[in-house]
């Protein structure tokens, strides 16, 4: 059986949409999620009485917020499964995914990864860095933990763990609007830097528009991010200027 671990923070906008993901499915899913443990930081919305309508919603508090990684490795051991299917709240399902993961073979070794589209204002984004976006997010905590480097955190696996990939997309309903997305990579950029400080590890302001530069071209032109019209050019562009200020001064 699998525990789903999710950290949340005034989510009541996305949080339905995901739980009803881990709890409705095809034949055989309630039996497949065991439990659903959140582990919160603070919400003064809705987001803990929408949860809790959910049977399977083990609400838990972790105060202050420990930094991405840190948060959701705590929400991994709070869980009483060694299986973690990790979301984050704006994720959710779909049933094809959940076909996938019925008939993944959970035994020691394994771990698995599948697609993630992202949606920008409610519109789905096919190109660029943005899909497919493939992340590990089912393994056994025994063989992996959460790591990276804030806010960017990513799952570690031990050496001998086969990574399999599952048919299905994850839907990820990214930002609500322009000004949206803006704010959050002006954030982000603002906490990669401070954890680049954090490690002794030097910025350099030249180093950042290059990287910018490079990330433009390769994410609008290559990677054919143009092909999403409007959206692609400004999920682009303010990528260019997240690297600016991530390795800026």
């Amino acid at each position: 059986m699998i525990s789903v671990a999710i950290i949340t923070l005034n989510e009541e906008k996305n949080i339905e949409r995901c739980l009803q993901s881990l709890c409705f499915g095809p034949k055989g899913w309630n039996e497949l999620i065991d439990e659903i443990v959140i582990l919160d930081s603070g919400s003064t919305d809705r987001t803990e009485a929408l949860a809790k309508a959910f049977p399977k919603v083990r609400w838990e508090i972790q105060v202050p917020f420990l930094g991405h990684i840190q948060q959701k490795q705590r929400a991994a051991e709070l869980a009483k499964n060694d299986w973690i299917l990790s979301l984050d709240a704006d994720e959710a399902l779909t049933e094809t995914l959940q076909n996938a993961l019925l008939n993944a073979s959970l035994e020691p070794g394994n771990a698995f990864l599948w697609n993630r589209l992202n949606h920008f204002a409610g519109k789905p984004i096919r190109h660029g860095r943005w899909y497919p976006d493939a992340k590990v997010r089912l393994w056994n905590r025994k063989e992996g933990k959460w790591g990276g480097m804030n806010p960017h955190d990513k799952v570690v696996l031990s050496s001998n763990v086969k990574v399999s990939w599952l048919k299905g997309d994850m839907l990820h309903f990214t930002c609500r609007d322009e000004a949206h997305f803006r704010e959050t990579m002006v954030k982000y950029a603002v906490l990669g830097n401070r954890a680049r400080r954090e490690k002794n590890k030097r910025n350099f302001p030249l180093q950042g528009w290059l990287g910018g530069a490079f990330h433009f071209l390769a994410d609008y032109v290559f990677r054919r991010g143009f092909m999403d019209g409007k959206e692609g050019w400004i999920i682009a562009r303010e990528q260019f200027w997240y690297t600016v200020r991530k390795y800026g001064g």
